[in-house]
């Protein structure tokens, strides 16, 4: 939120929060003076609880940029990353782990070396202003996750069980 509060307020940037809040972890951050800016703007949108597919707004197809932020001990793979890659988001991420190299790789979004809000706030500044940008780093990421789907995962396991049962296994 500093980030995106940092930004120039004439750029077109909102920030939408998708997710149950829980005050333990964000009051400060929800009370504090980059949310209330963000908030007199306009330019914070906050749905405080869970979205439910088919019932509310897919907030993958209501943004124009994801921020896949993880702390320096998270070494697991990102379904954000991939559900913003597959529907064609670019991400902003931290330069570390998993995630951050998948980024660098893949070119789906860009890397920034700290999450310190000027950081992100120039990146955000960067892809806000560079439409094409955007759109190459989202045909990136399309690309490269289009193979990221359930159906994907499972036909393997679909097809050895298909190949026991003729076998008479």
């Amino acid at each position: 939120l500093e980030a995106a509060a940092r930004v120039d307020p004439d750029l077109d940037l909102t920030v939408f929060l998708a997710g149950r809040q829980h005050s333990s972890q964000l009051s400060d951050i929800l009370s504090g003076e980059a949310a209330c800016l963000l908030r007199e703007r306009g330019r914070l949108v906050e749905a405080n609880r869970f979205l439910m597919p088919g019932q509310d707004i897919d907030p993958m197809n209501a943004a124009d940029i994801a921020w896949v932020f993880y702390g320096p001990a998270f070494v697991y793979p990102s379904s954000v990353l991939v559900r913003s890659a597959q529907v064609g988001l670019p991400v902003i991420s931290r330069r570390q782990g998993m995630i951050g190299r998948l980024v660098e790789q893949t070119g789906c979004g860009l890397v920034v070396a700290s999450a310190a809000p000027d950081d992100v706030a120039a990146a955000l500044t960067r892809l806000a202003r560079d439409p094409a940008l955007r759109d190459e780093l989202g045909a990136n990421g399309v690309r490269a996750f289009a193979g990221n789907t359930p159906e994907a995962f499972a036909q393997p396991l679909v097809d050895r069980i298909g190949r026991a049962l003729k076998e008479g296994r």
